[in-house]
């Protein structure tokens, strides 16, 4: 979940260094190629949302798929939010990078959560090994 927050937070950030009109000229969110960004990075974050709405029904459940699920979970959360932070980066141009800039904050957060508790190489060997072991 804490993934999850950081890419809505990237994905607000992203949209809103797309709308931002520099020195007169269109929004870059007139851009086709933001456009389509946009859609697919919304998208992978419903879907992460969604995924996460499942480990958290399937441990309520006490179900034995919830582990597995939520290393699934978290690859998958942390994966959009570092996407997002660095499409946002990406919009948001050289100012990005600035102290000032939330950007910045948000990108390096989207980076850390791979390295945080349950690690996204620790949830990559464990789901890789669960499908490799599979009957």
């Amino acid at each position: 979940m804490l993934s999850i927050g950081i890419a809505e937070s990237a994905m607000d950030a992203y949209a809103a260094a797309a709308r931002k009109s520099k020195g007169g000229a269109p929004s870059q969110s007139e851009n086709q190629w933001v456009q389509m960004e946009t859609g697919m990075l919304w998208t992978q974050l419903q879907a992460a949302r969604l995924f996460a709405e499942r480990v958290a029904w399937l441990a309520d459940e006490r179900s034995e798929e919830a582990m597995p699920a939520a290393a699934e979970s978290t690859m998958l959360a942390n994966e959009v939010a570092k996407q997002a932070a660095a499409e946002a980066l990406r919009v948001g141009g050289g100012g990005s990078f600035l102290l000032s800039s939330p950007i910045q904050r948000i990108f390096r957060d989207a980076q850390a959560g791979a390295l945080m508790a349950y690690s996204v190489p620790l949830a990559q060997q464990v789901v890789g090994e669960a499908v490799l072991t599979a009957d």
